[in-house]
């Protein structure tokens, strides 16, 4: 349900309000097509900036992999992905120290910042 109304709120965004852009809108409908996408939609004001998108953990690498070839090949833009989990808000509460593990796309570093499952 609430990736419904993520996907809802987006497309709203898109053609209601007109605020999101070609990129934005290349990601987000990128995300949708990927199995284990519960929800995406651009956050921020519009106008360029950032998608949010809801994933299955098994499902983030080829998440990752698949959206930044497609927005690669339609935006000619390499996309930055950062990963953010329930466990990573519990521990930043917790452990206020910085870990990043760094992953590449293309030619382009992607960081992470990952927190182990307890």
């Amino acid at each position: 349900m609430f990736g419904e109304l993520m996907n809802a709120s987006h497309v709203s965004l898109s053609k209601d309000y007109e605020v999101t852009g070609i990129e934005l809108d290349t990601m987000v409908e990128a995300a949708w097509k990927q199995d284990g996408v519960i929800g995406a939609r651009m956050t921020g004001a519009g106008f360029g900036g950032c998608t949010v998108s809801i994933v299955e953990d098994a499902c983030v690498d080829s998440f990752i992999r698949n959206v930044g070839k497609e927005y690669q090949k339609k935006s000619d833009m390499l996309p930055i992905f950062i990963l953010w989990t329930l466990e990573m808000d519990r521990q930043r509460i917790s452990d206020q120290s910085n870990h990043f593990l760094r992953y590449s796309f293309g030619e382009m570093p992607l960081i992470f910042r990952k927190v182990s499952a307890k």
